[in-house]
């Protein structure tokens, strides 16, 4: 329309100026664009009676998988002479093959298909719906229209297949479990020796030990395997995400959590997550495979924000975790962070930190100069120092080089006792 209306200008001054000159060579260079506007007000498209449908060939793919989009324009209206299509892809998934926009005509009655691939990565993507313009073949006048058609993919994070997590969790459950009650009764582990009762099964008669005293009969006592009430906080706060791996750092927190999840679950523990950022996303502590599905979609919903209330850990409602839960947060931490955490400590929690090594990430993203290899060094000591004062209050903190896959990490740190379980009170 702006197009059209400076065109109209011109010719309203070519007439002017001709009629006052009476220079017929003015008017005459009226003529063609005064045709031109002429014929486009013929051809502008009239209302656009348009329906549009889209599909995916999966709506929750596995990361780093092809997702086909196929998006269907069907006119209902008059014939259009030149017709844009505009497919508002969602930003997290990038364009591999193909293209989400089309310029074509477009009968009375006819349709379009459009055709295009995304790589899938992990999140909750929601398709913004689909615009579309319809111009004359000049493009004087034009009719805009957004339609929407209503898709999403969810991608769920990678989960790496671990082996073994070594807890000792100050307080269990009373089902059966991966982890030592540290009470006598059905178990693996030897516990001690007893009296024969009655009911007691002959295969836990220590034969051994009753042949020293004739008469009397003695059993094996087994420690028991109870599960265990583990809570998982993923720190989703832009401030602690900061810098150019901001998005990065979050992601490995993401794949951690799932990846510590699944064994957890496995093992028959009951699993809560919370996700602390811009709002608080929480999944009740539960067991089984349908609990395994709410933690990886809770997952997949996260992304950074920032909020007044939630920019500290000191907020964090730690209420929503019984006492002497286990809790496993996976942060990079700040500096101002450290004293939160003590608190935490001090109420009773045993903590594990893992912290994606956002250093690291940083010094892999920028060049080898004099100044940034201080500022790398001063950040290391700073990382030190904050590791340090967890440790003298019995918080464990597990910096994750993330050149490394996080199975090898937790098979270097977590698979056996470690001397930082007896600081927080475990019996090994």
């Amino acid at each position: 329309m702006r197009r059209a209306g400076l065109l109209g200008l011109v010719i309203c001054a070519l007439l002017v100026a001709g009629l006052a000159t009476f220079n017929s060579s003015l008017l005459a260079l009226a003529l063609p664009p005064l045709a031109y506007l002429a014929v486009a007000t013929v051809l502008r498209p009239a209302e656009l009676q348009l329906r549009v449908s889209g599909q995916v060939s999966s709506t929750s793919p596995n990361p780093g998988a092809a997702i086909t989009v196929e998006l269907t324009v069907e006119n209902g209206g008059g014939g259009l002479e030149e017709l844009e299509i505009q497919d508002l892809v969602p930003p997290g998934l990038p364009r591999i093959e193909g293209e989400a926009n089309l310029v074509s005509s477009l009968p009375s009655g006819g349709r379009r298909l459009l055709t295009y691939r995304l790589l899938a990565r992990t999140g909750h993507h929601h398709f913004g719906g689909v615009q579309l313009r319809a111009a004359d073949p000049f493009g004087f006048f034009d009719s805009r229209l957004t339609l929407a058609a209503d898709r999403s993919v969810l991608v769920r994070p990678a989960v790496q297949k671990l082996r073994r997590l070594y807890l000792r969790p100050q307080r269990v459950g009373a089902q059966a479990g991966a982890y030592s009650a540290r009470i006598g009764g059905p178990g693996i582990e030897f516990y001690g020796i007893r009296s024969y009762n009655a009911g007691d099964p002959w295969r836990w008669i220590s034969w051994k030990v009753s042949g020293r005293f004739p008469g009397n009969l003695f059993v094996n006592v087994f420690e028991q395997d109870r599960m265990a009430e583990v809570g998982l906080i993923v720190d989703a706060r832009s401030s602690s995400n900061a810098g150019s791996g901001s998005e990065v750092g979050l992601a490995y927190s993401i794949q951690a959590a799932a990846s510590l999840s699944e064994l957890l679950l496995s093992q028959g523990n009951q699993v809560g997550l919370l996700v602390y950022g811009g709002h608080l996303d929480w999944t009740v502590p539960r067991t089984g495979k349908v609990q395994r599905e709410r933690i990886l979609r809770a997952l997949a919903r996260a992304s950074l924000g920032q909020s007044q209330i939630f920019d500290q850990l000191r907020n964090l409602p730690s209420r929503l975790f019984p006492s002497h839960t286990q809790l496993i947060l996976f942060s990079p931490l700040l500096r101002t962070d450290v004293n939160d955490l003590l608190g935490l400590r001090a109420r009773r929690y045993p903590l594990l930190v893992i912290s994606p090594d956002l250093v690291e990430v940083e010094a892999r993203l920028l060049p080898d100069r004099p100044e940034v290899n201080l500022a790398l060094r001063l950040a290391r000591v700073e990382q030190a120092v904050i590791s340090r004062r967890l440790a003298h209050a019995g918080v464990f903190r597990l910096l994750w080089d993330t050149s490394l896959p996080f199975e090898q990490l937790i098979e270097m740190h977590l698979s056996r006792p470690a001397p930082w379980l007896a600081s927080i009170g475990a019996r090994l």
